[in-house]
């Protein structure tokens, strides 16, 4: 606690990184568990990834052709995109390996 109240005390590169830190770690969650908890079949895999897939493409293309501090965000949503489709994509990795494994034995 007493490192959060430095972090929040003083005003610096910290003081924002860590709640872009927790946002990563919420799109990876909700990745994985996009990645791991759907039907077989279901399209909510697929919705995701493509949704993901197209956030990080704009936000790819923007940062390159806008280089600019004022675009930061877009820069960012990129970020938040590629860590939940890097997930989805390792939650439904893991689930195609616990189905094979349990439908060998």
């Amino acid at each position: 606690m007493l490192i959060l109240d430095f972090f929040h005390s003083i005003r610096t590169f910290y003081a924002w990184v860590f709640p872009l830190n927790m946002m990563v770690i919420a799109s990876m969650l909700a990745g994985l568990t996009v990645g791991l908890l759907p039907r077989r079949g279901a399209w909510t895999r697929r919705i995701s990834a493509g949704i993901c897939a197209c956030i990080l493409l704009a936000a790819e293309i923007v940062s390159y052709l806008y280089n600019s501090e004022a675009l930061m965000f877009v820069a960012i949503c990129g970020w938040f995109a590629e860590a939940a489709l890097l997930s989805c994509a390792v939650g439904t990795a893991a689930r195609l390996i616990w189905e094979k494994r349990r439908n060998k034995f």
